[in-house]
């Protein structure tokens, strides 16, 4: 369980050292993080260690101020967790249907980015999750599900094991709802990291997406060609704006 000022220094620190430091956009991402921190104290995706599931890159690491979710606990608590996370919490498999303009942009962005042959397991998951009758049935097909698609940490456990001892610890019981961010309209998608970009997220004067692997990518292209301009075509680092 983290403090508030905890999450909110740790992530600050994090950018700092990966994106560029307070120059970049520390200020836009601590102004996010004070507005929908409303609570003092949250468990974070280390305190769900008992799932055994690998946590979002984007959400955790790449854009936290936006990604990371803010879900009630049954026992009012507040949880700043991951999507994987969050959806086992919810019991969630598949994600319904986009409601609006806004957020349909999001879903076709990562849909697309992520497309590829139709998974028959994970199909055949969400539909015993859709049938499940309890509480315990929907974790056992949610926390399979989570292994399936994201991977587990360890993989020391059985999945019967993982279930039962979930439901003694948090998350172990339905929880009551959980909030989103709601992020700038005009973004696309870092094609080398996985994250949203917005045009407060762009490395200065430039389309790219001001992360670690761009910065690092962008340093080594200056190193190799000292003398060239070490752009990069637009497409590999953003999606089409359709």
């Amino acid at each position: 369980m983290k403090t508030r000022q905890q999450i909110i220094d740790e992530t600050l620190q994090a950018h700092e050292t990966t994106t560029g430091g307070p120059d970049a956009y520390s200020p836009m991402i601590q102004a996010e993080l004070e507005k929908r921190l409303t609570e003092e104290a949250y468990l974070t995706c280390e305190d769900f260690a008992h799932f055994d599931v690998k946590c979002c890159d984007a959400a955790c690491e790449s854009e936290p101020h936006y990604e990371m979710i803010d879900v009630i606990l049954d026992d009012d608590r507040h949880a700043w967790v991951c999507c994987h996370i969050r959806d086992i919490l919810i019991r969630r498999t598949k994600k319904p249907p986009a409601p609006g303009p806004k957020a349909k942009k999001k879903g076709k962005l990562v849909d697309g980015l992520f497309d590829g042959e139709p998974d028959s397991v994970a199909e055949r998951l969400h539909a015993g999750n859709v049938a499940a009758t309890s509480d315990e049935e929907k974790l056992y097909y949610c926390l399979k599900y989570a292994h399936h698609k994201s991977g587990r940490k360890s993989g020391d456990q059985s999945l019967d094991s993982i279930v039962q001892q979930a439901l003694k610890l948090p998350g172990g019981r339905p929880t009551k709802g959980f909030s989103e961010s709601n992020p700038p309209q005009n973004y696309s998608l870092c094609f080398l990291c996985g994250a949203l970009t917005y045009l407060e997220n762009l490395i200065p004067e430039t389309n790219y997406h001001n992360c670690r692997v761009m910065r690092e990518l962008l340093q080594k292209n200056r190193e190799s060609h000292p003398t060239e301009d070490t752009q990069t075509d637009e497409t590999q680092t953003r999606g089409e704006d359709d």
